[in-house]
């Protein structure tokens, strides 16, 4: 494979350093609002299921199970900031739907460790396959923000939350093998 041009890498370069001037004038109250507003966004381009039928709460204790395998109640717990009560209560519906499985760890009999179960991994991996593009939902809230010129930057959000999404996400859980203890090989 041969090495970018010059004038390729400059542009990268610029581009990456445009990138970060932006990123660096945002606030953690902002940040916080994009968060939001970017998991209102995700949550509408999901296709109708059960998943999205569920409790935000619900639904965080249960993207938190999966981005962590192996992980105690209490490790959800401190991550999420839910009570154990309640993080208890969603493991328990999510383990009765056959989402989560649950074992008693080994090391110290009185903590639970929670992992996916491993047919929803492959369900999870499914419906990733099948997943429609974010596009047309990106595109109706840009137009929604900016009115019908909106449209218009759909190539430039898409390429930026790319960008963002490579930079500052983990490896997705579904494509790693784990087991109850929390080992993982990705």
């Amino acid at each position: 494979m041969a090495a970018p041009s010059p004038d390729a890498a400059s542009e990268a370069v610029r581009e990456m350093y445009q990138f970060r001037c932006i990123v660096l004038d945002v606030n953690g109250a902002e940040l916080f609002l994009l968060g939001r507003r970017l998991m209102k966004i995700g949550v509408a381009a999901i296709p109708s299921s059960g998943f999205r039928e569920l409790p935000a709460s619900v639904r965080m204790v249960l993207v938190d199970a999966l981005e962590n395998p192996g992980s105690t109640i209490g490790q959800i717990v401190e991550r999420t900031g839910f009570p154990q009560s309640h993080v208890s209560a969603a493991v328990a519906r999510l383990r009765d739907d056959g989402v989560l499985t649950t074992k008693v760890d080994p090391v110290d009999r009185r903590r639970t460790l929670v992992v996916a179960s491993k047919s929803h991994l492959k369900k999870i991996e499914q419906a990733r396959r099948e997943m429609p593009a974010i596009d047309p939902t990106l595109e109706e809230a840009l137009v929604d923000r900016l009115g019908p010129t909106g449209a218009d930057h759909l190539a430039e959000a898409t390429t930026a939350l790319a960008l963002l999404a490579g930079l500052v996400t983990p490896p997705k859980p579904w494509h790693c093998a784990n087991d109850l203890q929390g080992v993982r090989s990705c």
